[in-house]
């Protein structure tokens, strides 16, 4: 039941991410639509559930992306590391927290990808570009994290309750 959720919320985002997104010019600035499903997995889901989505995650995003392989499977490992790591520290049922627990990981894993892009290209600095869109994105995951965490939470229990149901006619039927 859950991975069959993790897997319809997974291709979802990435269809929305890699076909939709990009051709609607108002959405250009947004970040990384697979972070708030990554970082609701970690606040809110077991680790023996949350660590294999993430990996496979991380493997589809680094075939689709065209990036240097291994780059969204180590962003999004470091993201559940570090989510999991503040969690130690703050209160996650304090639903004002959670706008801030959205920020830190799309900061995490933009973090991660300039990083990365001045470690493969010798001599580099930050281009003024690369941080006014990383600016733009936390203004983005500010303003529209939280609501996505709640649909995804909602989309949830509607799931679970559905199944439950479905599970319970089943069981009469027989």
């Amino acid at each position: 039941m859950t991975v069959l959720f993790d897997i319809i919320v997974s291709l979802g985002l990435i269809v929305f991410q890699t076909i939709i997104r990009p051709s609607i010019p108002m959405l250009d600035g947004v970040y990384d639509l697979l972070t708030p499903f990554i970082v609701y997995l970690t606040l809110f889901r077991p680790v023996r559930e949350t660590i294999p989505v993430v990996l496979i995650l991380g493997f589809i995003m680094d075939n689709l992306s065209g990036g240097p392989f291994g780059l969204y499977l180590t962003a999004y490992l470091w993201l559940f590391i570090c989510i999991k790591w503040m969690v130690g520290y703050l209160r996650v049922s304090n639903t004002l927290l959670l706008p801030l627990v959205i920020v830190a990981g799309v900061l995490v894993e933009n973090l991660i990808f300039l990083g990365t892009i001045a470690l493969l290209t010798p001599g580099s600095r930050f281009p003024k570009a690369a941080l006014e869109t990383v600016a733009e994105q936390l203004l983005w995951a500010v303003f529209t994290g939280a609501f996505l965490l709640a649909f995804l939470d909602y989309f949830w229990k509607r799931w679970k309750r559905w199944y439950r149901l479905r599970i319970a006619k089943e069981g009469v039927d027989e």
